[in-house]
């Protein structure tokens, strides 16, 4: 397009223009005064043609856009040294965006291949050599958009050579390929990745533009890997991941080698190995033990990731155990793996994993209790549990028993030295998968069926369990000799089964010195009854927060003479600080770190320790806190150097009045619960011991000690939860949190309803062999569950959810749960009732036994689901409660327990008075408009009191509305109802006044502008109605790797009343008034339409008089309102506006002190009328007849004179300097 330039006139002329001016403005004036003010139409002049230019090329190299980067070229991912050169190294990945444009002498040819040349030394990485990518070029030809999809670019090779060059090829067959033909200013900016090689000092780009380059020899690319692996024992399988990056630059041939230890645990599947992304050219060979592949390149920043598996030998793993003495760590580090990748020019890289341990089940617990000595030696007396929870079956392993204590030889020694087996052999009581003991239990074995053939010489015996065993428990029970007065006074002792051991140490009871009279002063010798100390869990009443310990002593006829229990709380360094960490007395209050001075409400935790007697055949007698026993409570230090708990102890002594009530023979209870330091759990790793809390309680009778006996409990972030509860509108099987929004049903008589499904699990360890009921409670007033009678199910269209109990398997290495199998069809329409049952405040599950649940061993958790719906009376009201809420969100709470476990979930419903969306889809480098959607009262309530309700619309400063896009929809009728509405604007917020109690849509599209080097833009849009809004905002990247735009600027005055942009003024004169270098100059006069609007392009108006001056790109304008409507106010000031291809916000930079609103081509730009408003009703307007008409004659002709006179007088000073726009 051609501009035009004002020359600046000298002095005289101006005068002379200035007189004749003035005359004619006399002239004007009185014609118009003549005619009452009657304004003048000014109609639509044909269009001035734009000049065609003839010159024209393909080589684009000279269309570099110097106002953009460096000579048309940003680089990113590179950084400039002192000497203002490129720093790069081999490999190094670097961003390249070029920035073409047209000049007012040259176009481009795109009828033809265009081109451009790289310089040597850059190798494309996206896109690659010969991949073809599009893009689209936006033509805006005065606010008329088209869009020009099609067109391709790619690089090619330049003669074979290791230079490439740039192709692009116009979409000619394009509908609207001849606008893009005729625009004048197309501007292409296309964005590539390049990995630089052996740059040359001097690199031409193109119209003198050289870029500097020097290679930094010290950096190269960085090889990553990162190694991952996961067990399933049920499986068989080990799985592996390795995850090779390329860091700070490409790597090219990248050899990535795997190599698994050699041994009959794992075996490498050669057949799973996969990668990904995967390339033609790479490669890969296998082995037995390893893989070995050869990457063609990786990107900066890329992974590359392999997954293979391995088979998992259960058998191999368990004599691997043995063969490291039972530690599972020795055997994980054993089958260390190993990754390692490198490159010629890059730093190579290694990952490595230990073999994830796996969790078996099938723990041994052990406990001894000594008696005193007789003829000098003590009797101790073993209990061994195996297998007590029932996962595995043992069948056809050993179950064995050592007089030895693993990595400590002095005690195993000692004890080698001074125990031997005593009694007949080993009695083996065993108990089925539901804990009920075998008919043909015990089995008694003697010592020679257990390998054990000389009593003072041999150590150790092994029980070979029957091929033909289920998954059963085993107790085991023997006994030992020891000799009196063995050095430390103390034996040890290792029992294991097939997956696991347990070591327990047995102290003998120290007995006073006397001369053997009848003194009295010499204690009795006790006599304890079998297995007298047993500690244990009880799993049914812990939770994830708390555990409840049971100590039991068995008691004697005639009882005891002195008792005192006491019970070491666990305790563990479980990380690389060496933490030490302690589990507490529930009713503590603890600080961290846990310690005496940091603890308080002692006395509290103390009241919460139960001690109860039963009598064989007799009822349970709980003891008096404060008559029968004491509890003393004590705090073990530790080294205070670290950030470390102090243990704790608690003894509980009986006092005359207690031991009184334990003289039969029975069970003396000891209970506590102590809290799960959660600091503890939450840091416990995957090692196995970490996760364990350990127990111990020993107890002394009649100044004797009855030994030890210890319990464990494992605890890992959300493992072995009694209970856990989650609200879910995800697919059955996964575990949601507590935040989702209800699903519908369809009720019986056809209407949608909202439901809620929940899930409740259940530790299957802990799970009741008879079944389990929860409690459910909620607000009844409110919900209701859902039932098959209420929404007349039936099989066929039954809920899956609701029908079916679900099994699950917990992941420790993922720290989540899977869901294993779903057996389907437990729970149906026409048993339903039989299992649930509302109640007054809720709800009760029946829960049935655990063989109707589950088909595998290797299931950890039980779940079930059902679901909530809002009562036929509150779902009337449940949306305008909603609607009336300052969020439009109601929160409600559901609670279920089980037992002396609970749970709890916080379900939600939303019913939001209006809701806001956008489309950004399209957004890229050459397309701004983004579409928003307003969705109004959608369920059509009342919103406040008034018949209408007021919608804000508020935009960020780099928001421009696009007025004529503006679309109101009743959703119900279907019906545009936008000119019913009033529509205002103030300071960038929109105010639609719509009607109340009906739901409404409004949408428009809007220009979202940001720096024309921006890689994305962000914009936020907040809408509010009656207290409540929604924001909608975004940071959108701009995607597209290359385009193209070309337009004319152009604008669209819109003229309205104030207060309602529905009411649009015809008629409103304008002069558009250009700043040059000699000042403000006239280009153009335009009066608005029937619509109220003015629409000016760059070289015609649509109803203006075009002058052969076009608008232009950054150029200060100014729109002067002229001549206003009868009856309206005409503004003081002028519009100061510029028209730019990305305006940085909604005003923005200042041209002689004024305030310039940045518009983009076709744009459009509200201005507002105030109406008069006279205080004299007696007083007449212009033109509306009666006396006013000749005064306001008479006063005008006198104004205008005097205004001639002053216009000669000072037209010189006008015009020697450019000052305010001409009125």
């Amino acid at each position: 397009m051609t501009v035009g330039v004002m020359t600046r006139l000298d002095v005289r002329s101006a005068m002379r223009t200035s007189v004749r001016r003035g005359i004619l403005m006399v002239v004007a004036v009185v014609i118009a005064i003549a005619t009452a003010f009657t304004p003048i139409s000014v109609a639509a002049q044909p269009a001035v043609s734009q000049t065609p230019r003839s010159e024209k090329s393909a080589d684009l190299s000279q269309f570099l856009n110097t106002n953009k980067g460096t000579g048309g070229i940003t680089i990113a991912g590179l950084t400039k040294n002192e000497n203002g050169s490129y720093s790069y190294f081999e490999g190094q990945t670097a961003s390249i965006t070029f920035h073409w444009a047209e000049h007012n002498d040259l176009q481009f040819d795109v009828r033809n291949t265009m081109f451009y040349d790289m310089p040597a030394g850059f190798l494309p990485l996206s896109p690659q050599e010969n991949e073809v990518k599009t893009f689209t070029v936006s033509i805006n030809d005065g606010g008329k958009l088209y869009e020009i999809d099609g067109n391709t670019y790619k690089f090619v090779r330049i003669d074979n050579s290791d230079r490439y060059k740039i192709l692009i090829d116009f979409n000619k067959n394009h509908a609207d390929f001849a606008s893009l033909e005729s625009a004048a200013n197309i501007e292409l900016n296309l964005n590539m990745q390049f990995t630089m090689s052996q740059l040359t000092e001097k690199n031409p780009f193109g119209q003198g533009v050289d870029m500097s380059f020097e290679l930094d020899t010290l950096r190269k690319p960085t090889l990553n890997v990162n190694k991952y692996a996961s067990i399933n024992a049920s499986e068989g399988k080990v799985y592996y991941t390795v995850e090779v990056k390329s860091m700070d630059g490409t790597s090219f041939d990248v050899r990535v080698l795997d190599t698994m230890p050699q041994g009959d645990v794992l075996t490498f599947d050669q057949s799973s190995l996969q990668w990904d992304p995967r390339r033609d050219a790479d490669s890969c060979s296998t082995t037995q033990n390893s893989f070995d592949c050869t990457i063609s390149q990786i990107k900066q920043d890329e992974t590359i990731r392999f997954t293979y598996a391995a088979s998992f030998s259960e058998d191999a793993y368990w004599q691997a155990l043995v063969n490291n003495n039972g530690n599972a760590d020795a055997v994980a580090e054993q089958y260390l793996n190993v990754a390692n990748a490198s490159a010629d020019k890059s730093n190579p890289g290694e990952g490595s994993t230990w073999m994830p341990k796996p969790q078996f089940n099938s723990y041994v617990n052990k406990s001894g209790s000594a008696e005193a000595a007789v003829e000098g030696w003590h009797t101790v007396n073993w209990t061994v549990n195996v297998n007590e929870q029932r996962q595995h079956s043992l069948a056809g392993s050993v179950i064995s028993d050592d007089m030895v204590k693993p990595g400590d030889d002095w005690k195993t020694e000692k004890t080698r030295e001074n125990m031997v087996f005593a009694g007949d052999g080993i009695s083996v009581q065993v108990f089925d998968q539901n804990g009920n003991e075998l008919a043909e239990s015990p089995r008694k074995l003697s010592w020679a069926e257990v390998g054990v053939h000389n009593l003072n010489v041999d150590k150790k015996w092994e029980y070979q369990v029957p091929a033909s065993d289920g998954a059963f428990q085993y107790r085991i029970t023997y006994s030992t000799k020891v000799k009196e007065g063995i050095e430390g006074n103390t034996v040890v002792n290792t029992a294991s089964s097939k997956y696991h051991s347990a070591t327990t140490e047995v102290y003998m009871p120290s007995q006073d010195s006397g001369d053997g009279g009848d003194s009295g002063d010499t204690p009795s010798k006790p006599t304890f009854p079998e297995n007298a100390l047993t500690k244990s869990v009880d799993t049914a009443a812990s939770t994830a927060e708390k555990t409840r310990w049971n100590i039991d002593v068995k008691t004697p006829e005639g009882g005891y003479e002195s008792l005192t229990v006491t019970d070491t709380l666990p305790m563990q360094y479980v990380n690389a600080t060496e933490r030490h960490y302690s589990d507490y007395l529930d009713g503590m209050q603890v600080d961290n770190p846990i310690r005496e001075d940091t603890t308080t409400d002692i006395d509290k935790a103390k009241q919460n320790i139960r001690v109860a007697f039963t009598a064989n055949n007799g009822a349970e007698q709980v003891l008096s806190p404060t008559d029968d026993y004491t509890v003393n409570v004590s705090f073990r230090t530790n080294d205070h150097t670290k950030p470390s708990d102090d243990s704790i102890i608690a003894s509980i002594v009986l006092t005359e009045a207690g031991l009184a009530k334990i003289s039969a023979e029975g069970v003396l209870r000891v209970t506590l619960v102590t809290v799960n330091n959660q600091h503890w759990v939450q840091n416990s790793g995957s090692e196995d011991w970490y996760a364990e809390h350990k127990n111990t309680a020993s107890a002394q009778a009649n100044n004797a000690s009855m030994g030890e006996s210890s319990a464990t409990v494992r605890l890992k972030p959300q493992a072995n939860r009694a209970i856990a509860k989650t609200v879910s509108d995800k697919d059955a099987g996964t575990v949601s949190g507590p935040t989702y929004l209800p699903n519908t049903l369809t009720t019986k008589d056809g209407k949608n309803v909202p439901v809620w499904y929940f899930r409740v699990m259940f530790d299957k360890q802990s799970y009741p062999a008879n079944g389990a009921q929860v409690i459910d409670t909620f607000d009844t007033d409110k919900f209701r569950l859902v039932t098959p009678q209420d929404f007349n199910f039936t099989d066929g269209n039954f809920p899956s959810r609701m029908k079916s109990a679900l099994t699950f398997r917990y992941s420790e290495s993922e720290n989540k749960f899977d869901v294993q199998t779903d057996k389907g069809n437990v729970f149906t329409a026409e048993n339903y009732a039989q299992y649930f049952s509302q109640t007054d405040t809720g709800a009760t599950i029946n829960l049935p036994e655990p063989d109707k649940w589950s088909d595998t061993d290797y299931v950890t958790h039980f779940g079930v689901m059902y679901a909530l719906t809002p009562t036929a009376e509150y779902l009337q009201s449940i949306d305008q409660e909603a609607v009336n809420s300052a969020t439009g969100i109601l929160n409600f709470h559901n609670d279920a327990s089980w037992g002396t476990n609970n749970a709890s979930a916080e379900f939600h419903y939303e019913s939001k008075p209006m809701s806001k969306s956008v489309n950004t889809s399209g957004l890229s480098a050459q397309n701004s408009k983004l579409d928003f959607t307003l969705d109004i009262n959608p369920k059509a309530l009342q919103i406040g009191d008034d018949d209408t309700v007021d919608v804000r619309d508020t935009m960020s400063s780099n928001l421009r509305m696009k007025l004529n896009t503006i679309v109101v929809r009743d959703v119900a009728s279907g019906m545009d109802i936008t000119s019913e509405i009033t529509i205002s604007e103030a300071d960038g917020t929109y105010t639609f006044t719509v009607p109340n109690g009906r739901h409404l849509r409004i949408t428009y599209s809007a220009s979202v502008f940001s720096s024309g080097s921006s890689s994305s833009v962000n914009f936020s849009n907040t809408a509010s109605i009656n207290g409540f809004s929604t924001e909608q905002s975004d940071s959108v990247a701009i995607t597209s790797s290359a385009g193209g735009n070309g337009s004319s600027p152009a604008m669209y005055l819109y003229k309205y009343e104030s207060g309602d942009m529905n009411k649009l003024l015809k008629g409103v004169t304008f002069a558009l008034q250009e700043q040059t270098s000699s000042g403000w100059k006239t280009v153009g006069n335009y009066t608005s339409n029937e619509q109220g609007v003015i629409h000016i392009t760059a070289d015609l108006a649509d109803n203006g008089t075009p002058n052969g001056q076009p608008l232009k790109f950054d150029v200060p304008y100014a729109l002067v309102e002229t001549k206003a409507l009868s009856g309206y106010r005409t503004p003081e000031r002028a519009i100061y506006f510029m028209i730019r291809s990305n305006p940085l916000q909604h005003t923005a930079n200042t041209v002689d002190a004024r305030q310039f609103l940045q518009l983009a081509t076709g744009d459009t730009l509200p201005v507002s009328n105030d109406p008069i408003i006279p205080d004299d009703p007696a007083v007449t307007l212009p033109g509306a007849g009666g006396r006013g008409v000749t005064r306001w004659m008479t006063l005008g002709f006198a104004v205008v004179v005097l205004a001639m006179l002053a216009h000669m007088a000072i037209a010189r000073r006008s015009y020697e300097r450019a000052g305010e726009p001409l009125r």
